[in-house]
């Protein structure tokens, strides 16, 4: 019997390796992103764009949500990385798209709160419009968000600088319904912890939870060595919800729409008293300046 490799986990199957799209379009892969699923480009040469090349898993919908989601704008409120579905019979599709930064990897203690409550509208953004499409995503979490950075928009030109993007749809689903109007669906196996440890929930709702639950971390980063918005925090708080163990539509927590037309309020509010603050300290730069000595 022969033994099994001891690096069989960090193995690129021959067929994917050698597939003639690959091949066609230069793409050479070197590191793991997920044993056996996800492999990337090669960080060097420089001057090469870098991709993800990924199998479908069995029975996921995600090629076919990426055939809906090509369909569309890739400008906002579209927050997903362009993605092409290659497929043959002989085996699973393969998923071609960028490597884009991942967004917990950037998340820096200065960032200042017109960075944070930008970058909040954006995912909400990106989450609302997959609900407009009856798309849930349903494992969303730091993993599975992106934020583009100079490199990343020299190797490819239809990603935009500095916005987040959602990725990873292998447990996501598209739906009959909407949100507020969809029943309960059993939630896929995830690390991430459901309310109440509920097994079967409101899949918009939990998307929502989810999101609220990234913010909070995000905040919980951010502001490590400095004290949190407290506005932030409780918006936060607002998507995580109370959950009451809903057994049909769930309305412990707003949807992703209200979610957004409460952040783009808040976008404005900090951008209006930023601009306060900064004539204020003008003005009194000026008055201290004309002050005749004593």
């Amino acid at each position: 019997m022969n033994a099994t490799p001891t690096n069989s986990l960090f193995t690129i199957p021959g067929w994917v390796s050698e597939h003639p799209e690959l091949k066609a379009r230069k793409i050479e892969l070197e590191i793991v992103f997920k044993p056996h699923i996800a492999w990337r480009s090669p960080f060097k040469p420089d001057d090469v764009p870098h991709y993800v090349v990924k199998i479908v898993k069995e029975f996921s919908q995600e090629a076919e949500i990426y055939d809906q989601l090509k369909q569309y704008s890739r400008a906002s409120p579209n927050h997903t990385v362009p993605c092409d579905v290659i497929r043959n019979e002989s085996q699973l599709p393969l998923l071609i798209m960028p490597c884009v930064s991942h967004y917990d990897d950037q998340i820096f203690s200065d960032w200042n709160i017109t960075q944070v409550v930008d970058y909040f509208r954006q995912i909400v953004e990106g989450l609302e419009f997959l609900h407009d499409h009856r798309i849930v995503h349903l494992d969303l979490r730091f993993d599975n968000l992106v934020l583009t950075q100079r490199w990343d928009v020299e190797y490819h030109k239809d990603l935009e600088l500095g916005k987040v993007y959602i990725i990873d749809f292998s447990e996501s689903r598209q739906l009959p319904l909407g949100p507020r109007q969809q029943p309960p669906i059993d939630l896929p196996q995830s690390i991430i912890p459901k309310p109440l440890d509920m097994q079967r929930f409101d899949p918009y709702s939990f998307d929502v939870y989810c999101i609220g639950r990234v913010l909070d971390a995000t905040l919980t980063l951010v502001y490590s060595s400095r004290p949190k918005p407290w506005v932030l925090q409780r918006y936060a708080k607002w998507l995580i919800g109370a959950e009451r163990g809903c057994t049909g539509v769930c309305r412990c927590r707003p949807t992703a729409r209200r979610a957004r037309q409460i952040i783009v309020a808040l976008q404005w509010a900090v951008r209006g008293l930023t601009l306060l603050a900064n004539a204020v300290h003008s003005i009194r730069s000026l008055l201290s300046r004309r002050k005749p000595p004593a």
